[in-house]
């Protein structure tokens, strides 16, 4: 039996108090810069710098799920900018190559036993029950490492609400 998993949304606020932000354009590619117009030049492409406003803090949208799977680019980005931390984070590796060179491919996956999300109204700690790994396709078989399902995403249970 497949079990749902829910999903959330986060919100990350911007603090627009700080100045004065406009959108420019490359006159070229017609790429966009949010920047301090006092800062922008357009005949000075050094200028061209991409500007956000300074962000508080990130909010939670909804209702906290009490399970979520959590895709690896979102644990990932949230970590690097903050708001986010794995713990006891570890590296593992495992062969994705052919049955006659499995190290060929190397999938590379970051593992933890616990993400702790720092929202502005107080942090939300889930458990992860199933890391982003090399999964056999009958998980009461496992061989850790080998088998046919790669998972990019974190299988966690809620553990703290503050």
């Amino acid at each position: 039996m497949t079990e749902s998993l829910q999903g959330f949304r986060v919100r990350k606020l911007a603090d627009k108090s700080s100045g004065v932000r406009e959108r420019r354009y490359d006159p070229v590619t017609g790429d966009s810069y949010l920047v301090d117009p006092a800062n922008w030049d357009l005949d000075d492409k050094s200028t061209w710098v991409h500007t956000p406003w300074p962000s508080p803090g990130v909010v939670i949208e909804g209702e906290i799920p009490k399970k979520t799977a959590l895709n690896t680019g979102f644990v990932n980005k949230a970590v690097s900018e903050g708001w986010a931390e794995l713990e006891n984070r570890r590296v593992v590796h495992r062969p994705g190559g052919p049955e006659d060179d499995p190290w060929r491919v190397t999938h590379t996956f970051v593992q933890a036993d616990s993400i702790v999300f720092h929202f502005l109204d107080g942090d939300v700690k889930y458990n992860v029950v199933d890391n982003p790994d090399k999964w056999p396709v009958n998980k009461n078989d496992f061989d850790e490492g080998f088998g046919g399902n790669v998972r990019w995403f974190y299988v966690a249970i809620i553990a703290l609400l503050r």
